[in-house]
């Protein structure tokens, strides 16, 4: 984890994307007219991928254009309620604007008491635990404080 700061650098942060101009929407309707109106998505293909559009205007970027990182992360949680359910696995990727893996982050099993596994639903103690990572969380030393100071 030491290095992660320099492995960042292969990203180049401070290059600018491939476009030209960054597309604003624009709509030729008066704001409250737009407001007001229903909105009807406008759908099509392009550069076979499906483009669905809710002002009305015509959109045509696809992520070969870009070149600036996109950061992916996976939680495996206790449910799905944030206010209520805990973090039991985070795992972290880096690409670039073609999604091209270019660095892949921590993966951290994050230590939860038994009673909060014990609260689970049974979708996630089923499978948490056929996965093994049930265990894994009951025996991991990572707490959440520290599996934070790793990932950001």
């Amino acid at each position: 984890m030491a290095n992660l700061a320099n492995m960042f650098a292969v990203l180049d942060l401070d290059g600018e994307d491939d476009r030209k101009e960054v597309e604003q929407p624009t709509s030729s309707k008066p704001e409250a007219a737009a407001a007001a109106a229903p909105r009807k998505p406008d759908s099509g293909m392009m550069n076979n991928k499906m483009i669905v559009n809710y002002d009305g205007d015509k959109l045509g970027s696809s992520s070969s254009e870009y070149k600036m990182p996109l950061v992916w992360i996976d939680l495996e949680m206790t449910g799905l309620d944030i206010r209520k359910d805990r973090i039991l696995e985070i795992a972290c990727i880096i690409t670039d604007g073609k999604l091209t893996k270019r660095i892949e982050g921590p993966d951290l099993v994050i230590r939860q008491s038994k009673e909060c596994l014990d609260n689970m639903n049974e979708w996630c103690k089923t499978h948490h635990g056929a996965s093994g990572l049930t265990e894994q969380v009951l025996q991991s030393d990572i707490s959440e404080c520290d599996a934070e100071k790793q990932v950001f």
